[in-house]
């Protein structure tokens, strides 16, 4: 079964690695994205632990895991993600918070009205939550980098999911920011209808970033869910 989803996504970066991976099943979207290694890494010979290859190793394996258990399944797959590492062919984890990915990772993998997150521990990376409760909008850390985890979220129209550099994170929830933090700038704008499309998606994340900014990030909207 499927909850009809119009999901908006973006990414920015300055340094690290994003895969991000959007498809379309039954009229519906899903989504996969995974954000990391903030470190400059590199192995004995000199040669960045990430690269073209690493990607496309992720990107095929949602395709013939994630992707085609939904397919098979429904929006329920989700819950199975919680439950049981996901490797691809060669044997790579490819959700969960034990997955390899540079120095430390977190993801999204977004069906219909759920989405499983996780973040693996001390990478430096978090998953933020907005959404309106009772008419006002907040936003909440799901998951912290200080111990990993992941959590299975329900997802509601007008809710944001944001993996982002921790620290950069904190700076922004900080009181003294409380009124005008990059999170909540982010979504007044969905609120007012500005992201129209990922694109546009991916310029607003590029704007509310900040000289303190490092790493990347890649965020998920829902437009609507009925």
């Amino acid at each position: 079964m499927f909850m009809t989803s119009e999901y908006l996504t973006g990414y920015f970066k300055n340094c690290g690695h994003i895969v991000l991976e959007k498809a379309a099943l039954k009229g519906n979207n899903v989504l996969y994205t995974v954000c990391g290694d903030l470190d400059e890494m590199a192995d004995d010979a000199g040669m960045p632990l990430l690269g073209g290859r690493s990607k496309g190793e992720l990107a095929s394996g949602f395709q013939q895991k994630i992707l085609s258990g939904i397919s098979k399944y429904g929006e329920d797959h989700i819950f199975s993600l919680t439950k049981k590492t996901f490797y691809d062919s060669d044997g790579n984890a490819i959700a969960g918070p034990d997955m390899k990915f540079g120095s430390g990772c977190a993801g999204i993998v977004a069906a219909g009205s759920n989405a499983y997150v996780w973040v693996t521990e001390n990478s430096g990376m978090c998953v933020i939550r907005i959404a309106e409760v009772f008419g006002k909008a907040g936003a909440v850390k799901s998951l912290s980098s200080e111990i990993g985890g992941d959590a299975l979220i329900g997802l509601t129209s007008g809710s944001v999911l944001i993996i982002c550099p921790e620290d950069w994170a904190d700076m922004q929830m900080r009181p003294d920011r409380k009124k005008d933090n990059a999170f909540l700038t982010l979504m007044n704008v969905f609120k007012a209808g500005e992201i129209r499309d990922d694109a546009f998606f991916d310029k607003v994340l590029g704007e509310i970033t900040d000289e303190a900014f490092k790493g990347c990030m890649a965020a998920l909207a829902v437009k609507g869910l009925n």
